[in-house]
């Protein structure tokens, strides 16, 4: 036998003749090593050179005419060549040698292509009787009835290959091929690109195949730059393989593919909008819309919603979710975020999944969107009856929705992702995306989740959407969800006129708010902290001639007073931050915050429902000097701590026991531990952060299985189950997951998959009942202690954080609206025409405040009336320290501020200095020490009673 040295390969451009840049001949072939041979011949026949291929194939079995892989790979390229009858030929030549599924169903392929259809269909039903479990025979199915040009039979076949194999990235090319034949390119993209994240979820890069198939779809639906970068993506795979087979056949170490392959890299999304790559290295770059594709936006934006135009950065973000891109929209409260997505899933092939953090969110979305768009939108929660929500499934799994609005909790659940993944998810939606982040204002830890559900959804575009998001906040986000391009929109809002109005007392607080909304034509918002806040504040108004409702959530009919409102029979109403998500009242002339909130990010995005119109609407925040002190005092209490995770640890614990597994309903935790659900899934989370719980897809705590066929001899896996399970054809059981995944041996954080895909085949009836969260309590990691801390300190930094910033925004004296912007990463604002500190109103009232006398002839700054009323006010006595500590505001006071409307009225004096005036008071007359068992106590004297009912009739009275 000739032997062949290995010859050394000049490196060059992509030739003609591959064999003569390598400097080889045919003949040489068969003298290769066995890698270089198999190299070769892989090369070859995967980029098209079947001539060459034949040449090379003919020597080598000649030579090796035993191995029987090579007269495979012959038959095939004779196929290529169009050469049916030699192709037939070699297969039975290969058969000769030795006869197995996979020759078998060669010949079926070759004998369709020779025109004999009913050779080929009988082998291919006589695999189907002998192996029907094998992904061999479905894909043969598939590819004959697609040839015969039956076209449901090859997407059912497709359809049983995935049931074997979920999530196989053939099988979602074999279902683009058949789109692509019935001449729907668009639902055939869908697939396309569905087979290319699964090809990068298993960290492969995209076989030649699927480029092309990618590249002619894009050509098809008008995508002339996608296709151009598939092109370009091809022609590098090509190169880059020739360099790796010059390197084998050298006898050299092969290059290691480049990670995260890209198909079709685009430059950053820019528009109208500032829009950029999160790569630091990259620059703002434009992609503006072609005229073709704002046609078709615009024609879409006309026929759905009636709309005379695009807003800033819509059509960009559109525009990138289309080609296939990852985006991230900020844009401010009423600008249109929710278009984005709506008018995306309308021109996308499949379904659009949009998550949202409340119920009460989806609800107003559904609500807002126009008749024809509405009736192929839905919401799946847990206020629909269980009935309701298992048709809703049903209908999303057959791709009966457009739009699929759920919380993020429901990614838990296996058989909603299994009813998307039949649907086919076109977009994948993260409404709130703030809530991703610790040092977002609302955080979310189930929002942490949606990556993981990004994957087994086959990786659709992303849209993330929020109107707060600070350059922290991006960062997290990005780091959760992966490379996007952000849109981001100018926040500067002008016809919001921001003032903010510093108080020392509630009393103060209530006659600003009364003399503004009798003032202020209109309807507004005025957001209080407390339940109990909001209804004495809507009372006063009432009695005040202001036609006032309040909101919150322990009302009990929140949809009625909300409809109030949105109607225009009330004029203002007073409300909990509760009211507000998603109402989409354009009118809005006036939002006031009686009560800071906590963060920048909250008052800004609560504020901007004002002035939706675009018509002037003012954003007033009243603050006071105890104003960060009782928030300080709020966030320190509802923040976590190590001691509530460690209750929370021993509570599942005891439920599950140490090193088990388990389900564990969230109700339960709830009620061992006195505690409520969002504080409590983020504990759950941060245990999960620091490796101390493992946390899997919720599991039912009943399920019931019906056998719906009897078991055959090949059924292995599927047999064990049933055996497990005690099943009996027809007979309806109830049983344990868990319980059979310890039985069987398979996973207790996949066994609910299988059994779904199972039913999918028709081999099963299944039925989950009740949902329960999955947990495993693992050995704990040495450093957990370490891990715990470190989160624990950066949720407290977050929280402080933010709150400092929105003091800050409170005091400050230059422009609110560039303070607004600055902060979250927007342009620099120096001077604006809307604001109180640049139109100079906010140093006027507050010089006019200095000035003002009180009634009863009071300084402002006096503190001596404030005690006198403190006293008369306290809901009940304390001592000088006591009051001193109420007086300024202090966390250690025994009185609250809910309690008392003084409370942080003196917040800028010492307690020292409070307990001096006391004094003076005492010697005065005006108060009164006196003892209740060891506590010396204060209280106003028959004189300093005197004073202040003179005080109230407006007399004139001296202290």
């Amino acid at each position: 036998m000739k032997t062949h040295s290995l010859p050394q390969v000049r490196a060059g451009s992509l030739p003609d003749n591959v064999l003569t840049q390598l400097e080889i001949a045919p003949a040489d072939v068969p003298g290769l090593p066995a890698k270089a041979r198999n190299a070769l011949i892989g090369y070859l026949l995967r980029w098209e050179h079947y001539d060459t291929a034949r040449q090379c194939l003919r020597e080598l079995v000649a030579a090796r005419g035993h191995l029987v892989s090579l007269h495979d790979s012959l038959a095939r390229t004779y196929l290529a060549l169009g050469d049916a009858g030699r192709a037939l030929e070699t297969v039975q030549r290969r058969q000769a040698i030795k006869t197995s599924s996979i020759s078998r169903a060669l010949e079926a392929r070759v004998r369709l292509a020779a025109g004999d259809q009913r050779g080929a269909q009988a082998i291919a039903d006589q695999m189907a009787t002998e192996h029907p479990y094998r992904l061999l025979t479905w894909s043969l199915q598939a590819d004959i009835r697609l040839a015969l040009g039956d076209l449901d039979g090859a997407e059912a076949a497709w359809q049983r290959r995935e049931a074997l194999k979920p999530g196989a990235p053939e099988n979602a090319l074999g279902l683009a091929r058949v789109w692509q034949a019935r001449g729907e390119d668009d639902r055939a993209l869908l697939w396309a690109r569905t087979a290319l994240s699964r090809v990068r979820r298993d960290e492969k890069q995209p076989g030649a195949e699927l480029l092309r198939l990618l590249k002619a779809l894009y050509r098809a639906t008008n995508q002339d730059a996608q296709a151009e970068a598939t092109a370009a993506t091809l022609r590098e795979r090509q190169q880059q393989e020739l360099g790796d087979l010059r390197r084998i056949l050298n006898g050299e170490p092969q290059t290691e593919p480049p990670p995260g392959p890209t198909v079709a890299p685009e430059p950053p999304v820019v528009g109208t909008a500032v829009t950029y790559d999160f790569s630091p290295e990259v620059l703002h770059g434009a992609l503006e819309p072609s005229p073709q594709e704002r046609e078709r936006l615009n024609t879409a934006l006309h026929r759905y919603f009636a709309h005379d135009s695009l807003r800033p950065g819509q059509a960009e973000a559109i525009t990138a979710i289309l080609r296939g891109q990852n985006v991230l929209a900020v844009m401010p409260t009423g600008a249109g975020k929710s278009l984005c997505y709506q008018l995306a899933a309308l021109l996308l092939p499949g379904t659009t999944l949009v998550i949202s953090p409340l119920i009460a969110l989806m609800k107003d979305q559904l609500d807002g969107l126009p008749a024809p768009v509405a009736e192929q939108a839905t919401t799946l929660n847990s206020s629909l009856a269980s009935s309701e929500l298992a048709a809703r499934l049903a209908r999303t799994a057959q791709g009966g929705y457009k739009l699929v609005y759920a919380a993020p909790e429901r990614l838990r659940q296996r058989p909603f992702l299994h009813a998307l993944k039949k649907a086919g998810v076109s977009l994948l939606v993260v409404d709130e995306a703030h809530c991703i982040s610790l040092w977002g204002h609302d955080f979310r830890p189930d929002y942490h989740f949606i990556a993981a559900t990004w994957q087994d959804l086959g990786q659709p575009p992303i849209l993330a959407l929020t109107a707060t998001a600070t350059p922290r906040v991006r960062d997290d986000i990005r780091a959760a969800l992966g490379q996007v391009r952000l849109v981001l929109t100018d926040l500067h809002r002008p016809n919001l006129y921001l003032e903010a109005r510093r108080f020392r007392s509630d009393a103060q607080k209530q006659q600003a708010l009364a003399s503004l909304c009798r003032e202020i034509e209109g309807s507004g918002i005025v957001y209080a902290a407390t339940r109990k806040k909001c209804e004495d504040l809507a009372d006063m108004l009432r009695q005040r001639g202001v036609s006032a409702i309040h909101y919150h959530a322990g009302i009990e009919d929140r949809a009625q007073a909300q409809e109030r409102f949105m109607r225009g029979e009330a004029r203002v109403v007073v409300a909990t931050i509760a009211f507000g998500m998603g109402i989409d009242k354009s009118d809005v002339r006036f939002i006031i915050h009686y009560n800071p909130p906590k963060a920048l990010e909250n008052y800004y995005q609560e504020a901007g429902r004002a002035g939706r119109d675009g018509l002037p609407a003012r954003c007033i925040l009243f603050h006071s000097p105890s104003d960060k002190a009782t928030l300080s005092r709020w966030v320190r209490q509802e923040t976590l701590n190590a001691e509530f995770l460690r209750r929370v640890y021993r509570a599942i614990q005891r439920r599950i026991g140490n090193g088990g597994l388990g389900l564990v309903a969230v109700g339960d935790l709830e009620r061992d531990l006195g505690t409520e659900e969002t504080l409590l899934r983020v504990a759950i989370h941060f245990l999960e952060r620091a490796g101390l719980i493992q946390r899997g897809f919720d599991l039912p705590r009943s399920a019931s299985l019906t056998l719906m066929r009897p078991l055959t001899d090949d059924d292995g896996e599927f047999t064990r189950f049933v055996e497990a399970a005690r099943l009996r054809p027809g007979q309806p059981v109830s049983r344990n997951l868990i319980a059979l995944s310890h039985e069987t041996g398979l996973p207790a954080e996949s066994i609910e998959a299988r059994v779904l895909s199972w039913a999918d085949a028709g081999w099963l009836r299944y039925q989950g009942t009740g949902r329960d969260m999955l947990l495993a309590l693992p050995a704990p990691p040495p450093d957990s202690r370490q891990r715990v801390s470190a989160m624990l300190a950066e949720l407290e930094a977050g929280q402080q954080g933010r709150l400092g910033e929105l003091m800050a925004y409170a005091t400050t004296a230059d422009c609110r609206h560039g303070f607004i912007s600055t902060y979250f990463g927007g342009r620099a604002i120096g001077h604006c025409r809307s604001c109180d500190n640049c139109l100079g109103t906010g140093r006027k009232r507050a010089l006019q405040q200095q000035k003002s006398p009180r009634r009863g002839g009071l300084a402002a700054e006096d503190p001596a009336p404030i005690i006198l009323q403190a006293v008369a006010q306290l809901p009940y006595p304390l001592g000088r320290t006591g009051l001193s500590r109420a007086l300024q505001g202090a966390p250690t006071s025994p009185v609250h501020s809910d309690q008392f409307p003084l409370f942080g009225a003196l917040a800028d004096r010492t307690q020292k200095g409070i307990r001096q005036i006391a004094d003076g008071l005492i010697e005065a007359g005006y108060l009164e020490q006196y003892r209740k068992g060891n506590y010396p106590l204060l209280r106003l004297t028959d004189k300093g009673q005197g004073w202040l009912e003179a005080a109230r009739r407006g007399e004139t009275a001296i202290l």
